[in-house]
């Protein structure tokens, strides 16, 4: 950790906020409850900007969620409710799903029979595609464009980055 990153030194995970920045981070870790949690405060938060700027907001000006899961949590429950609630709401938000191909200790066939898990995102009518995380450039384009996607027509997204896990879980 550094001294001088997100947790100021004192912890390895990522469970910070910083609210001044609209940043409500992940204060849980509770696997997958990002993806529920996440779409919730950009509806106040909106509401914030229009009341300070005292007008209705321009399609670029929409604050959107970013909410990250990794390919186990996507078979949890909570992952699908927040997918549908982002549906449901019509709430900018860009579903992250990381896929190191190893759910904590299953590989894909036993965790969600090996299905590309960007094709749920049909379920929710929300355009989901697949990127290979280990391609920098593709998968910036990718997350640009859904993010501008889900900004401009407040509607939810879903982005499935390939990834490869080089050691054992959370090292």
């Amino acid at each position: 950790c550094k001294k001088d990153g997100p947790t100021h030194g004192h912890e390895g995970n990522i469970h910070f906020s910083d609210l001044e920045h609209n940043n409500f981070g992940f204060g849980i870790s509770t696997m997958g409850i990002s993806a529920c949690i996440g779409p919730g405060p950009v509806i106040p938060a909106n509401w914030e900007k229009e009341k300070k700027l005292g007008r209705a907001l321009e399609p670029d000006e929409r604050i959107v969620a970013l909410a990250m899961f990794g390919d186990g949590a996507a078979s949890n429950g909570v992952v699908h409710e927040g997918m549908n609630l982002a549906k449901a709401w019509n709430i900018g938000t860009l579903f992250i799903c990381l896929d190191n191909e190893i759910a904590l200790s299953v590989p894909p066939k036993e965790q969600h029979g090996g299905i590309e898990l960007a094709n749920r995102a049909v379920g929710y009518e929300m355009p989901g595609i697949p990127v290979n995380g280990r391609d920098a450039v593709l998968t910036y384009l990718t997350h640009h464009w859904l993010l501008t996607f889900s900004r401009r027509t407040a509607h939810p997204s879903l982005v499935k980055v390939g990834a490869f896990r080089h050691a054992g879980h959370n090292l």
